[in-house]
């Protein structure tokens, strides 16, 4: 079985290569978010033109998915919505290809939602994550938990709410 890269914009900081022809996808919102002069735009302009780059928005249905998935686990809050399409991609990608899909990305709340819904993920500059977390956002003070990661204070006694580790699992790598 072949394998795709889903790629996220820490795949282009660091220079994730596409050579030898690697089949390779990313979103519209990870090119925005990358070219922001005119070399970076250039790059991957020649990418999408050789075919080596697929830039791709992926369904909505999907998209609710991964939020559902980020939100259960506490990391919505620390992904962006570029972070959301890349995971989404990858997700619909993994679902619709009869090939491996890899996620490429240096983030480790991409790569933590990537290992709850089964992504296989690389990591180029960091070491990656080695156990998947589940957060649980709680009250320092009053030592209330909460399920809705997106209150940053706790509406009883008004403190800044703080997250921990309510589970972890060991990720087994392929």
């Amino acid at each position: 079985m072949d394998k795709v890269y889903v790629l996220d914009s820490s795949a282009f900081i660091f220079g994730f290569s596409t050579s030898p022809p690697l089949k390779s996808y990313t979103t519209q919102e990870v090119v925005k978010e990358i070219c922001k002069n005119e070399f970076t735009k250039t790059k991957i302009e020649i990418y999408v033109a050789q075919g080596s780059i697929e830039v791709i928005s992926p369904p909505e249905d999907f998209l609710k998915k991964v939020l559902t998935v980020t939100q259960n686990t506490s990391d919505l809050k620390y992904l962006s919505k570029t972070d959301l399409s890349v995971i989404a991609l990858a997700l619909f990608l993994k679902k619709t290809l009869n090939q491996k899909v890899v996620l490429v990305s240096d983030d480790y709340a991409i790569q933590n939602a990537a290992s709850i819904l089964k992504i296989e993920f690389k990591s180029l500059k960091a070491k990656g994550i080695e156990k998947q977390i589940i957060w649980e956002i709680y009250c320092p003070a009053c030592k209330r938990v909460f399920l809705n990661a997106s209150i940053l204070k706790c509406p009883f006694c008004g403190h800044k709410l703080k997250r921990k580790p309510k589970s972890k699992l060991a990720i087994t790598k392929k």
